[in-house]
């Protein structure tokens, strides 16, 4: 991670988001009053993914006894991905 000043961004920007984007790298800009953080869109849009999966209890608590299975080896009644995607394409497809 990238620690740059204010007008260090200001006048290196471009070069700056370049970096950001080829390096999936964060940059932190500083400021008198604060800091913020530049990253990737794509992994802006994963973790808050990520986020919004842990504030979602019934979908953090799968992901955990998924896990929990794994552990164990105990794989029966899981479904395949293919099998997963099938259903969210065909529920998509309803909607429609």
């Amino acid at each position: 991670m990238k620690t740059v000043t204010l007008n260090t961004a200001i006048e290196n920007l471009s070069e700056l988001i370049k970096n950001t984007l080829e390096n999936q790298e964060e940059t932190i800009i500083a400021t008198d009053d604060g800091a913020v953080v530049m990253v990737d869109q794509k992994e802006w849009n994963n973790m808050w993914a990520h986020i919004d999966l842990m504030r979602d209890k019934r979908g953090m608590q799968a992901v955990l006894d998924t896990l929990k299975r794994f552990e164990e080896n105990n794989f029966e009644g899981l479904k395949t991905l293919e099998e997963v995607t099938g259903e969210v394409t065909h529920e998509l497809q309803d909607t429609l």
